[in-house]
């Protein structure tokens, strides 16, 4: 976990996803932060960076926190170049019709809440929340990667020696960007046949409706009929599947990891339980759209990967979300303006 340097203070960690926002706070002292939701009807920075410090001081009193914010940061979906701090493109973050482009997020933070302010990428985020908390605690090097539940987007947040690889822009972990079917379908960035269009609703909703069929209207739709054990669904998760895999084995093969963390969506994933302390386990048994999308990943994965390198490599498939996104800033905070 990247090392903090105040002593004394509140430090504060926000999440923005799509429609929503969570906050964290914790004092120097805290093994564990805060937090608490809400909904976001104004996406647009200055009322995000406004909502976040409302929220934040709501919590700092509930929990009897010294009410001097030493630093605040923030986990925002999208390239964000962390050198700048700039949000270079945040698609999902739609305020006005328009994305977040070029917006001085750190600035707008820092004038709010009149404290140091840094952002990063809200899997980076994650990345560090399971670093301090979750299944990477005695890990020093993983991959945590994010399947967005409305299927929107597709992130990667990768650790190295216990600090988070960025890349020289920002840009290291766009795994949703890698192109896994050429001339595939159109992804939002432009490209076409990026894993995240592949993988997203409009995909599996064309492939299990092709042809006369309107069965489906989302992926639910679809995993209730691959349940029913219907062809054309269970083929359109399978397919699926050895998408993701090839993206898989494209990080073990670069990267060998000892430790890939996913979560996502439990039509792909089965449902999964929150960490409590550290390790969650599953409640349920997955649905058979989750198994035939496993199976298919875990099968590519094998075939893809560089000799055994697959095999030193533990797949966890976990609860993700934006309130660990928000954990992960907090931690994040404590390095704000060093």
């Amino acid at each position: 976990m990247e090392g903090g340097r105040y002593s004394s203070g509140t430090f504060v960690g926000l999440a923005l996803g799509s429609g929503s926002l969570s906050v964290a706070v914790r004092g120097p002292g805290s093994s564990k932060p805060a937090t608490q939701a809400v909904s976001v009807d104004d996406p647009s920075p200055k009322a995000v960076a406004q909502k976040a410090m409302d929220l934040a001081r709501s919590l700092i009193a509930q929990h009897h926190l010294d009410p001097v914010i030493a630093a605040v940061a923030g986990g925002i979906p999208g390239h964000i170049n962390f050198t700048t701090g700039r949000v270079i493109y945040g698609y999902d973050l739609v305020a006005f019709r328009k994305p977040w482009l070029d917006v001085p997020f750190p600035e707008l933070l820092s004038d709010t809440f009149e404290s140091p302010a840094v952002v990063d990428n809200d899997v980076n985020c994650m990345a560090m929340y399971q670093h301090a908390f979750g299944h990477a605690r005695r890990v020093r090097s993983f991959v945590t990667i994010y399947i967005v539940p409305e299927l929107n987007g597709l992130g990667a947040g990768i650790m190295i020696d216990s600090r988070i690889h960025r890349g020289a822009a920002g840009g290291a972990g766009e795994l949703g960007h890698i192109v896994v079917q050429p001339g595939g379908p159109r992804c939002h960035c432009g490209n076409r046949g990026c894993l995240q269009a592949v993988l997203g609703n409009e995909t599996l909703v064309r492939d299990v409706n092709w042809g006369e069929r309107q069965r489906v209207n989302n992926v639910r739709d679809a995993a209730e009929l691959a349940e029913r054990r219907d062809e054309r669904a269970s083929q359109a998760f399978s397919q699926a599947g050895r998408y993701f895999g090839q993206a898989l084995s494209t990080i073990v093969n670069l990267l060998n990891p000892p430790l890939i963390i996913i979560g996502g969506p439990e039509e792909y994933l089965g449902p999964r339980a929150r960490l409590s302390s550290a390790e969650g386990t599953g409640r349920g048994r997955p649905p058979r759209s989750a198994r035939l999308f496993q199976d298919g990943y875990r099968d590519t994965l094998a075939t893809d990967s560089f000799l055994d390198l697959d095999q030193t490599c533990r797949i966890v498939t976990t609860y993700l979300g934006l309130d660990m996104a928000a954990v992960g800033a907090s931690l994040l905070a404590a390095d704000a303006g060093s």
